[in-house]
Parts: C-alpha cells; structure tokens; sequence
C-alpha cells in the first residue's frame, strides 16, 4: 500500500478546535428529531464530512422494520443547523 500525500487532512481544524460539535452531542439532536419507534432498533452509520468550508455530521438510521425507510440526518458541526434531515424525521 502507497500513502496518498494528496488527501486533504483534518489535523489543522482539530489543533484550532474548529471541528465543533462531537459524535454524542450530533447523535442526541439526531434522537430529538427521530421517530422514537424507528430509532430505538434501528442500526447506525456515522460519518463526519468536510463539504466546502463546513463540517457536517451525516448519521444515518436504518430501522429494523424494513417496511420503513432510511432515515438521514446532516448536521454543521459548528452551527448545530440541520442542513438536510430526510421526510420520515419528525
């Protein structure tokens, strides 16, 4: 395996503390919005993007009852702003 020198790297933003919010603080906003009948047997993916200047916490929620659908939630880290929440979230 060959490192990739050309992968834009978080270091910077996390010695400036500008990465904001952390996993538990995006996941208790994501359980605020979430059906709770969905979300308490529902499996988790969390992913942490840098899209342009923002930093965004996008988790996605895969009910149990898979007659319901995906859900998907992106936070700013910074602004704690949903940026998209998918049409299933309350």
């Amino acid at each position: 395996v060959n490192p990739d020198n050309n992968i834009p790297t978080l270091n910077d933003l996390v010695l400036a503390n500008k990465l904001g919010i952390d996993f538990d603080e995006a996941y208790d906003i994501t359980k605020k919005l979430c059906p709770q009948d969905l979300c308490k047997t529902a499996t988790m993916k969390a992913q942490f993007i840098k899209s342009g200047p923002k930093t965004i916490w996008q988790i996605t929620l895969t009910p149990a009852d898979t007659t319901k659908g995906t859900l998907v939630i992106q936070i700013d880290s910074i602004t704690k702003e949903v940026l998209f929440k998918s049409s299933n979230f309350n």
